[in-house]
């Protein structure tokens, strides 16, 4: 929302990957780091699918 196209997005939190699918769309340049498995992000940024991901992790305690 406040960058420009061309402009160097920084992702961190690399998610389910919404950030950079959203930079691919809008010619925005991306680095993403994820430290858990990236197969989601994979398929988002191959398909091009902005659609809400569902998410089924939880944390057993």
């Amino acid at each position: 929302m406040s960058s420009l196209p061309g402009d160097l997005i920084i992702d961190p939190f690399g998610g389910s990957g919404t950030t950079y699918a959203v930079c691919e769309a809008n010619n925005r340049n991306w680095i993403g780091i994820e430290i858990q498995n990236c197969d989601v992000i994979i398929e988002r940024l191959s398909e091009g699918n902005l659609d809400y991901h569902h998410n089924n992790d939880y944390v057993e305690c």
